[in-house]
């Protein structure tokens, strides 16, 4: 039975509308508006009461987590009720906004219409309230600071915030805590991937269960609750959203994002806790098991599927499967709870006698509370600066630990002899089929002729296990059917492909199309090297000697890109933060006396989850959202965007600009974070290779060439050259030199020995 408490989803609509997503307009005097738009969300009329019960709560939450001292504003917004006009004032400026009250009311009573449940309406106006309040009257309200005096985060992060902290103490629990959750296959899954198909297929796995293992929280307590990764607007949170929760006001999922992994394969989250952690444990049991079950449901169809096929070549073709895939997934989790972590403990933990000794930027900040002139003072004691971040240094600290104690999962033999052969991708592993080695030849080959899955095929040579079959087969087995596409929307292009995908676009020959048309579609078709050992029909044959004739010879190089946020563990610590000189707005100088001014610029800001929710909302909406349809735009294939990195291969040629231009996007919301002084910035690697070349190397010297551009000061980028023989040649690059470099792409063309290139660039 369990314990988890059910929070109230009418009290978190309540926090998310009672004041971050209008400016506060309760807070300064207007609280008949807050009373109209949060009665317009409930479907019932709601008193000043529960507002002013659930805004007392914050406060004491948002307080405790390390607000920033801030002087208290002498003014509020004011309401011209009878033309309907909402004007917030900025809190120090006084300059105000036009707002319509009665255009925000109308807003949530359409985001919420026919919805009957609470939890319903709460989902709605999370997904749909922040996209919807954007252009006409409503740019005026989500891009609003949540605090004017600070205005570092928005006030969606700051609604985000509200409902996350309030659904983390529902019911008068002991307090929140923090858990971390991450995920591990113990054998490589993506690294021994041969293909950009099983490439895929393995980061698109574990961003699936990674989201299957967040699903229990989310339930239970709201996406909110979640605060890394950032779930708005991601693919996998909106078909949940479209299946479970039955919001068809959602804007349907675009298929191209829907296979892009985007999520990273851990996420952390705030729940409720007593003192024993038994539900905080309770919690992490269920992410658990949701995610083993998940894995297990998967492979179950994919052994269903292939099953067959493969059952009449050989009876007990699959004797170990079960054996490999309970016993290959590994979830490691970790429950800190919040209360346990006062100042005294986490100097402890860091091996400081206080507080002020390991953390003393935020010692300076705790000093502004009591120089900050008394008839400024907040009601709520702001002694608290920088508890936030030392939660998340501590965290991390402990989760890295954690996460470094390895599960090693139980094999078993094959055959009398107690060896077996293995599987030609996961060596620790045994294949399938049978055990002696003249039987397993015989039963492999037999299988690469026989077995497709809606055209997804072994390759001649290939042996696998459990493991390995399940990530080939995946897509068009289960997740086709688990994203709501066709099982050919998840197939991914060769190397080849992927080298010549301008010259077919010039050309007008779309691969899909024909596959459809003339069968299984081989890239080695284009290559005159290649023909004479794939023929193709003579209908392809004749279309594709017309655009050599045209077009010249198809390129055979491609890029692969690896990109990586600096410090992004810094920024979210708070480690990076920007400083209160650098965000706070310029009249806060004048607002207190002369010692809180100075003492306010030379201070150190204090992170808390406000701050961290801007951050992850800004990854986010890059490798979720811009950055996969940055790559597309360049005939590029995403093979992984989330959290802060990304891995995707690319046209030789069009590799710079694409770069240059998933610069431009990351840099403009990470310095929308990093106030006026720098933002946070990325690296990346570039590996140019030719489309024959292995493509586990080609993906190392990337992650080698962007690992290069860190070492040499961050904010770079580095390209590689895979020669025929030797070592890669690298040199790394300023983000402001690529216009340059560009030019020297168009070395890459069909004839010239790549080596002989790089010689004469």
């Amino acid at each position: 039975m369990t314990t988890v408490p059910l929070v109230d989803w009418e009290q978190l609509i309540i926090a998310y509308l009672c004041g971050p997503i209008d400016s506060l307009p309760h807070k300064k005097g207007d609280e008949e508006f807050a009373v109209r738009q949060i009665s317009a969300a409930l479907g019932r009329t709601v008193s000043k009461g529960e507002i002013e019960a659930v805004n007392s709560t914050l406060d004491r939450l948002f307080s405790a987590s390390g607000w920033l001292p801030l002087p208290s504003a002498d003014e509020g917004p004011k309401c011209d009720r009878p033309t309907g006009l909402f004007q917030p004032e900025h809190t120090l400026s006084g300059h105000e906004l036009e707002v319509k009250s009665k255009f925000i009311c109308e807003v949530i009573s359409r985001t919420v219409e026919g919805l009957e449940t609470s939890k319903q309406r709460f989902f709605a106006l999370w997904r749909i309230l922040p996209s919807t309040l954007v252009g006409g009257s409503g740019d005026r309200v989500s891009h609003l600071p949540a605090d004017a005096r600070m205005p570092d985060h928005s006030n969606v992060e700051g609604a985000d915030s509200a409902s996350g902290l309030l659904a983390g103490t529902c019911q008068g629990m002991y307090g929140y805590a923090y858990l971390s959750v991450a995920l591990k296959m113990q054998q490589p899954f993506t690294e021994t991937a041969s293909s950009v198909q099983d490439l895929w297929a393995g980061n698109a796995i574990m961003s699936w269960l990674a989201f299957k293992a967040m699903e229990p929280v989310i339930d239970r307590f709201g996406p909110a609750s979640i605060l890394f990764p950032s779930l708005r607007e991601n693919p996998y949170m909106d078909i949940w959203l479209h299946k479970r929760m039955n919001l068809k006001a959602i804007p349907t999922v675009n298929d191209q994002l829907v296979r892009m992994p985007s999520l990273p394969n851990r996420f952390l989250a705030l729940v409720p806790c007593r003192p024993d952690r038994l539900i905080a444990s309770e919690l992490a049991a269920l992410s658990d098991h949701a995610a083993r079950e998940a894995w297990t449901l998967l492979a179950a169809n994919v052994r269903h599927q292939i099953g067959r096929d493969l059952s009449g070549l050989y009876k007990d073709w699959d004797r170990s499967w079960r054996n490999q895939i309970e016993n290959v997934l590994d979830v490691t989790s970790t429950v800190i709870l919040e209360r346990e972590l006062d100042d005294d403990v986490i100097a402890r933990h860091v091996g400081s006698r206080c507080f002020g000794n390991a953390w003393l930027a935020a010692a300076e900040v705790r000093s502004l509370a009591t120089s900050n002139p008394p008839d400024h003072r907040s009601y709520n004691a702001q002694a608290s600066a920088g508890r936030w971040r030392a939660h998340m240094e501590i965290l991390e600290r402990v989760v890295d630990a954690n996460c470094a104690v390895r599960h090693i999962p139980r094999t078993v033999g094959g055959n009398s002899n107690g060896s077996s052969p293995k599987c030609s991708q996961c060596g620790s592993f045994e294949q399938m089929g049978p055990a002696e080695a003249s039987a397993s030849n015989a039963f492999w080959s037999a299988a690469s002729s026989k077995l497709s899955v809606n055209g997804t095929r072994l390759l001649d040579g290939e042996h696998l296990c459990a493991i390995a079959l399940t990530r080939r087969f995946a897509g068009p087995a289960f997740l086709a059917s688990e994203f709501g596409v066709e099982a050919r929307d998840l197939r991914m292009p060769d190397t080849a492909t992927i080298a010549a995908a301008d010259w077919l676009q010039k050309s007008g020959m779309d691969p899909s199309e024909l596959e459809r048309e003339y069968g299984h579609w081989k890239s080695s078709r284009l290559h005159r090297s290649q023909r004479h050992k794939v023929v193709p029909p003579p209908g392809l044959r004749n279309k594709v000697e017309a655009a050599i004739r045209e077009y010249g010879q198809p390129p055979t190089h491609f890029a692969v890109l690896k990109m990586n946020g600096d410090d992004t563990g810094d920024w979210l610590c708070g480690r990076k933060a920007p400083g209160p000189d650098d965000v706070v707005h310029p009249a806060i100088e004048n607002h207190g006396g002369q010692d809180y001014s100075n003492g306010l610029l030379r201070a150190s800001r204090p992170a808390g989850p406000c701050q961290f929710n801007a951050v992850t909302a800004i990854l986010g909406q890059f490798t979720a959202l811009s950055a996969p349809q940055i790559i597309q735009h360049y005939n590029g294939a995403v093979i992984f965007s989330r959290g802060d990195e990304i891995l995707a291969l690319l046209p030789a040629l069009r590799a710079v600009n694409c770069v240059n231009e998933l610069h431009e996007s990351f840099k403009t919301g990470g310095r929308r974070y990093g106030g006026k002084g720098k933002g946070a910035t990325i690296s990346a690697g570039i590996s140019y290779v030719h489309y024959k070349d292995d493509l586990r190397r080609a993906i190392y010297t990337a992650c080698e060439a962007q690992k290069w551009a860190k070492d040499m000061g961050k904010d770079l980028v580095c390209v590689s050259f895979n020669q025929s023989s030797g070592p890669p040649a690298s040199a790394p690059l300023p983000w402001s030199h690529l216009d340059w470099f560009a030019n020297l792409t168009s070395y890459f063309t069909e004839g010239t020995d790549l080596g002989r290139s790089k010689s004469r660039i």
